[in-house]
């Protein structure tokens, strides 16, 4: 019932303010001024591939022995992260994640500095670059 309820909302919602882009979209036509002066946004029609932006790396805080936590904010049109740390010369993969929120580095040696850093995975070109790397010491 309330499912039924909330449809006929939206219906009634809809009409109007479909019938009211109508009206702006004649009136305005090819005045693109004309349209963006009565609140309405003019809708992009380009489709070209564009990379994907680096994700950010926002914070890597080691409150746990052994452990780093990394939060990551993901760029646009990005699927998920792929991760990867290092305390030396070479990159390990951590692995890939679908959101950039508590991503947990475990079994690391506490007084060791470890890196991390990231880079997206989706989008029309399939990975951004990596991120700038963070590093934190492991308490």
């Amino acid at each position: 019932m309330a499912v039924t309820f909330r449809d006929q909302k939206r219906a009634e919602l809809l009409a109007p303010m479909r019938a009211n882009a109508a009206y702006v979209q004649s009136v305005a036509s090819e005045d693109l001024h004309m349209l963006l002066s009565s609140g309405f946004q003019a809708v992009s029609t380009n489709r070209a591939q564009s990379p994907l932006a680096a994700p950010l790396i926002k914070k890597v805080n080691n409150d746990y022995p052994g452990m780093l936590v990394a939060t990551i904010k993901m760029g646009r049109n990005t699927k998920s992260l792929e991760v990867q740390y290092k305390n030396g010369a070479d990159w390990q993969l951590l692995g890939t994640f679908p959101n950039g929120r508590s991503i947990v580095i475990g079994s690391l040696t506490s007084g060791q500095n470890y890196s991390v850093r990231a880079r997206g995975v989706g989008g029309s070109t399939g990975y951004s670059v990596w991120s700038e790397p963070m590093t934190r010491m492991v308490i």
